[in-house]
């Protein structure tokens, strides 16, 4: 029998697939233990197995992880952090094993992207009624998340596959869907808000428009739902428009707090490069590389963090920690990533590049959840509706 003509195995990875997305809101664990979960299951399926791990994106994660790996080893630190390469692999694997199941199943998949959405949409109804200090951080939302920042980006996500799918559904004219769409744009968009993310914010406003203008055929629509959104948001949000740090200093980035204290953390960063341009300072140790160079910054800025954990940006984070080899090999993976998703699925290819924005300015790709759908787009954009998996479905099992 065919494997994906089977339907309760079907139904059984889908059902997979939507758990996998309910946890990355609800569960830090349980977004490890699913990924655990698939990975076994891949090993009963050995050509598809065999397939995903000698593809080039396999073989570059687990290169990274030797260079992650050598890169702690050659500092003198523990080299157990490496593993969270590993666990990036399965999130790779998973990504790569779901898009064999359901590669022509779109409605099943953008199904499971609605119980993302519907899952931090819950959480927030349930913490905000419960009156629980759970999910709130100085007054601003974090959900489960160890930071506003993260909690924001991952609404953001939702946010730009609602805008992606509403697109798509102007052009059918599918009016239910636009309804739909459009309810839980505003609502998410409000959650957005209440996180004070002004980097997921902006960037996901962004991202939005950029759907708009590449996505959108029907021109007529972009200046109307343009004009919309503006409308719904402002009346929305009115109130607090004022005392937002969202839109504080909008005019004069520079002098907020946060953003004077990024130049020296940038600075820093380069300089661990240049110091140790091969394997940099150790995967993950990017505190001990600003450690090294704090005094030199004080005497440059007049704003210097005491301790730090990571650079704010995706490209310094890596040069600093391994180098010019880890460097080369993570950018391989994001750019083929990329291209696969353009070619492939190409809301995946808009999700991933607002998460490269995203760590442009808070470097979160450490945090499991952002890792996770990082890595999971990656794989599902390399294999759904390409040529393997076409060729697969003659396997038999």
């Amino acid at each position: 029998m065919e494997f994906q003509k089977n339907k309760l195995i079907f139904l059984s990875i889908a059902s997979l697939f939507c758990l996998l997305f309910v946890s990355l809101i609800f569960s830090h664990k349980g977004v490890a233990n699913i990924r655990y979960v698939v990975f076994i299951i891949g090993l009963f399926y050995t050509w598809y197995f065999v397939k995903i791990i000698k593809s080039d994106l396999s073989i570059a994660i687990l290169l990274f992880f030797v260079v992650a790996l050598s890169s702690l080893f050659f500092n003198d630190l523990p080299v157990d952090e490496s593993v969270r390469v590993l666990n990036w692999y399965l999130a790779f694997f998973a990504g790569c094993f779901f898009a064999i199941f359901l590669n022509s199943k779109t409605k099943i998949l953008y199904a499971v992207f609605y119980s993302y959405i519907l899952s931090y949409i819950i959480l927030f109804v349930l913490l905000v009624s419960s009156n629980s200090e759970i999910g709130f951080e100085n007054n601003r939302y974090l959900g489960f998340t160890p930071t506003p920042n993260a909690m924001g980006e991952l609404i953001g996500l939702g946010i730009i596959f609602l805008m992606f799918v509403l697109v798509k559904s102007c052009e059918k004219k599918n009016y239910g869907i636009i309804i739909t769409n459009i309810s839980l744009l505003i609502i998410s968009a409000y959650i957005l808000f209440e996180t004070g993310s002004r980097t997921a914010f902006f960037i996901t406003i962004f991202m939005t428009i950029v759907i708009l203008f590449l996505e959108l055929k029907i021109k007529k629509y972009v200046v109307l739902l343009s004009t919309l959104f503006v409308l719904v948001f402002l009346i929305l949000l009115q109130n607090k428009l004022d005392d937002s740090r969202m839109f504080r200093n909008i005019t004069d980035p520079f002098s907020i707090s946060s953003m004077q204290a990024r130049l020296p953390i940038y600075n820093a960063a380069w300089n661990c490069f240049v110091d140790k341009p091969v394997l940099g300072y150790g995967f993950t140790n990017f505190g001990s590389c600003y450690a090294s160079q704090k005094k030199h910054m004080e005497k440059k800025y007049s704003l210097v963090i005491d301790k730090i954990p990571d650079a704010h940006n995706f490209l310094l984070q890596f040069l600093a920690e391994t180098g010019l080899l880890g460097f080369f090999i993570i950018m391989y993976i994001f750019i083929k990533g990329c291209y696969f998703s353009f070619k492939n699925f190409k809301v995946a290819f808009y999700i991933l590049i607002a998460m490269f924005l995203f760590f442009m300015i808070n470097m979160n790709m450490y945090l499991r959840e952002l890792s996770t759908i990082f890595f999971l787009m990656i794989g599902f954009s390399f294999f759904y509706r390409t040529q393997l998996v076409a060729s697969s479905t003659d396997s038999k099992y």
